[in-house]
């Protein structure tokens, strides 16, 4: 190949002349209108409008998070009972386990035997069943029936609602903080409340109250004294049971909500 320039040889593969320099091609040059910048930018305004309705339909919508609004602890106090109680107006969980361990405390002193057709005027909570000495009102209801394993219940389930409470501002009581995530001992009361429930409903004494006060309810309404009975339904088994699915809404929401926020 001879370079145009100078008429030197050159080498083959080579862009430009050894001699004098030349380039072996001209440049290329693009001549761009003004129309042809405003085409451009305009095809580019399009482009970028469409590509923005893609990513809006392929963007998946985020699920604001559940606010709770628990308040933080003060781990200064051993027992921050203030914090405890701010804290139950805004967490759902927390007010659950505070109020079924309130029932689930209350229950034994309520009214325990009740009678189907619900005009007893005289009823016995837990303790009285239990008492040593059995005595009957002169009306035919029962205040006693001497059945010790009865009282002893009672007791227990008055202690485990105490727990309960307990354990239901654990985050705010400085020795119960470490159990706080604690699966056994979260739910080891709620076991031991069913099974108390379980043996007080079918114990022999509590069964035969409820025979006998069915006797004097149909003996009254025969000797058409019935009027005199006029109590209703006994409260204890009905805060007992609700009680105890309260709390256990409670808890199990708040450890599930703790095992979320752990991972």
């Amino acid at each position: 190949m001879v370079c145009k320039e100078c008429g030197k040889e050159i080498p083959e593969g080579a862009l430009y002349c050894e001699s004098c320099g030349a380039p072996l091609e001209e440049p290329i040059v693009l001549k761009v209108s003004k129309e042809d910048i405003k085409r451009a930018e305009k095809e580019e305004k399009v482009k970028a409008k469409e590509r923005a309705k893609l990513a809006a339909k392929n963007t998946v919508k985020q699920v604001p998070e559940k606010k709770h609004h628990r308040k933080a602890a003060d781990t200064s106090k051993a027992i921050d009972i203030v914090g405890y109680f701010q804290s139950i107006g805004g967490d759902m969980n927390l007010l659950l386990a505070f109020v079924g361990s309130i029932l689930l405390y209350l229950a034994p002193f309520m009214n325990w035997i009740w009678e189907k057709l619900f005009d007893v005027k005289r009823k016995a909570n837990l303790f009285e069943i239990g008492m040593k000495s059995s005595m009957v009102e002169e009306d035919g209801s029962i205040l006693a029936m001497g059945e010790t394993i009865v009282l002893v219940l009672g007791i227990i389930a008055i202690l485990v609602g105490v727990w309960m409470l307990l354990l239901s501002a654990c985050d705010y009581i400085k020795w119960l903080r470490k159990y706080a995530a604690n699966p056994i001992m979260r739910f080891a009361p709620i076991f031991v409340m069913l099974v108390i429930f379980i043996i007080v409903i079918n114990n022999k004494h509590y069964t035969q109250s409820l025979r006998v006060l069915e006797d004097n309810v149909r003996l009254a309404k025969e000797l058409g004294t019935s009027s005199n009975y006029d109590a209703g339904r006994g409260l204890g088994p009905v805060f007992y049971v609700a009680g105890l699915v309260i709390y256990t809404l409670g808890t199990v929401g708040d450890f599930l909500e703790r095992k979320r926020k752990n991972g």
